[in-house]
């Protein structure tokens, strides 16, 4: 009996009149969307979807609000700190064949930094376990012990807020011992690096590192999955050129490959179709007048160039002059800000 109820009421739409939710019909909630979404086109107006939904419906989501209410404020919940670091993957990506799933259990040494699979991605972590158990190396740094610390063959822990200065301490020990060659600008940009400071600030002690550095180096098949805490960083892009960087001095551009996991869902998908402010489908920059040519001749319409708010820049940005309506599918984040909205799906 409560089940049946909980299921009616998540079955049922409903509208708020005099702060009260009352049921209405298909018919009349379409109808009363589409009255007041067509007083708020515009930059004041959002869109926020869901790493959850479909391909599909993400799609629309997107060309809703670009064609119909002509508005670039498009992204799914939640952002990343810096918006590009989406693209970023992308293009390496399209440099290098990206990792297959089951790869992971043919690799020999796989290197999980700032990752909590166990819960964002399981079957990542089922895969990761099957290679422990099959005697695969598993080497696992994070901030704070999880469940892969209890098959991994060494944990390193670093302090929260230094992912970045840990893999540059790794890529460090990498050009110490000579690995492979290095562009001058980045011997210039680490010229300065004091390995004891970075070793301190990370509380972590120079055998680990010298540990994990051998296990890199001595990998005929390494893949290293990196996780939200390092995509999340405030350094993201930093942390992302340090592990490109150290695929590129291990010199086994064919015999390593990074694994970036974006959260919880098909978030990379969303991306490529295009919930994302800065880019249209299929990672089109809205700031290139060819791409915005190209989709508005598609779609029939006149898009706007404008790069636009993140999921967090809207929520953050409800006001007057800012955000005044906004189109949420999937969760909803509580904010003391939509309480300003002057509509909300």
């Amino acid at each position: 009996m409560i089940l049946s109820t909980i299921l009616n009421v998540l079955n049922t739409l409903l509208l708020k009149k005099n702060d009260k939710w009352i049921e209405v019909t298909w018919e009349k909630a379409i109808s009363f969307a589409a009255n007041n979404l067509e007083r708020y086109r515009g930059n004041q107006f959002g869109v926020i979807g869901s790493a959850q939904e479909s391909l599909e419906n993400n799609y629309l989501l997107q060309k809703f609000s670009r064609k119909v209410m002509s508005s670039n404020n498009v992204d799914m919940l939640s952002s990343f700190p810096d918006k590009n670091i989406i693209k970023k993957i992308h293009d390496y990506y399209s440099q290098y064949k990206p990792v297959e799933i089951d790869d992971i259990e043919t690799a020999d040494t796989i290197l999980v930094i700032g990752s909590k699979a166990y819960s964002s991605h399981p079957l990542i972590e089922n895969k990761i376990r099957k290679a422990a158990n099959d005697n695969k190396k598993i080497i696992y740094a994070h901030t704070f012990y999880t469940k892969t610390s209890d098959f991994a063959e060494q944990n390193i822990f670093y302090r929260p807020g230094e992912e970045h200065t840990f893999l540059i301490l790794v890529l460090n020990i990498l050009i110490k011992r000579n690995v492979g060659k290095i562009s001058k600008e980045i011997k210039q940009n680490l010229k300065d690096f004091d390995i004891d400071t970075a070793l301190k600030n990370c509380n972590i002690a120079q055998r680990d590192i010298e540990t994990l550095a051998s296990s890199l180096i001595n990998s005929k098949k390494l893949i290293i999955i990196a996780g939200d805490e390092i995509l999340r960083s405030k350094n993201s892009i930093c942390n992302f050129n340090a592990l490109y960087n150290l695929q590129l001095i291990l010199n086994k551009e064919d015999q390593c490959r990074i694994v970036f996991l974006l959260g919880e869902g098909n978030r990379y998908g969303g991306t490529f179709v295009g919930m994302h402010p800065d880019l249209l489908p299929n990672f089109a920059s809205v700031a290139e007048e060819e791409n915005i040519k190209n989709w508005s001749d598609n779609w029939k319409v006149e898009l706007s160039n404008i790069q636009r708010l993140t999921a967090d820049e809207m929520v953050n940005n409800i006001n007057e002059t800012g955000i005044t309506t906004l189109f949420i599918a999937g969760n909803v984040p509580a904010h003391p800000n939509f309480a300003k909205l002057k509509f909300l799906i």
